[in-house]
């Protein structure tokens, strides 16, 4: 097996599983795995335990559950029509006043699922991570420009509680 090639940047693609039903709305996938400009992945960490033994202090990594979720930083670009931009806002909306009805509870106004696929330069997929269990807890400002003809960009950020890498 030889060495593989250095990873780039623009070879990648993101797909959300599914779209929070907002009342009787159907929401097109497409609005939003079509529109992804940029995904940030997180960096990961490990909480480090002081521990005593016999007059010597040594670090050890801290072996009890994740107590701490991580964000998912997304960047879109705003459609047309501003419809994936205000159903996320919306989603918010519906999430900070408790909006739901009783047959969609707040904990159901979740992503399953984002996966980020990696490609190798002839574009076949290679990798995948799956950030499972996704909470879309803030949406960045839009920056309208006047007389500017530049893409509208907006950051949805997501807090996930799993994260997979499957070969």
């Amino acid at each position: 097996m030889g060495i593989p090639n250095n990873a780039h940047a623009s070879r990648w693609e993101a797909v959300l599983s599914n779209i929070p039903t907002i009342g009787d709305t159907v929401i097109s996938q497409d609005l939003y795995n079509l529109y992804i400009k940029g995904v940030t992945i997180p960096d990961t960490s490990i909480n480090m335990i002081n521990s005593d033994f016999r007059d010597y202090t040594y670090l050890t990594p801290g072996t009890r559950g994740n107590t701490e979720y991580f964000q998912l930083l997304i960047e879109f670009a705003v459609s047309e029509d501003m419809s994936n931009y205000y159903n996320f806002l919306q989603l918010m909306q519906m999430t900070r006043f408790e909006e739901s009805s009783k047959e969609q509870r707040l904990k159901d106004l979740n992503i399953n699922k984002i996966s980020v696929f990696f490609k190798d330069n002839q574009k076949r997929k290679t990798s995948v991570m799956d950030f499972k269990n996704c909470f879309l807890t803030n949406l960045s400002s839009l920056s309208l420009i006047y007389g500017s003809r530049e893409e509208i960009i907006f950051t949805a950020t997501f807090t996930y509680q799993e994260v997979l890498l499957i070969k």
